[in-house]
């Protein structure tokens, strides 16, 4: 049985199970943005960029 805000749920909870998926080019952009910063940019989950 489903109810309302039952799908957004479910996507907030397998979000945090698994992260948000990023294109490769929008972590790139972050990375540089971080960069002019001096901040550290967490390490993808899985490890992988």
């Amino acid at each position: 049985m489903r109810y309302p805000g039952w799908p957004e749920a479910q996507h907030a909870r397998e979000a945090r199970e698994h992260g948000v998926p990023l294109a490769a080019s929008l972590y790139a952009e972050l990375e540089a943005v971080a960069d002019q910063h001096s901040l550290t940019v967490p390490t993808p989950f899985g490890g992988t960029r």
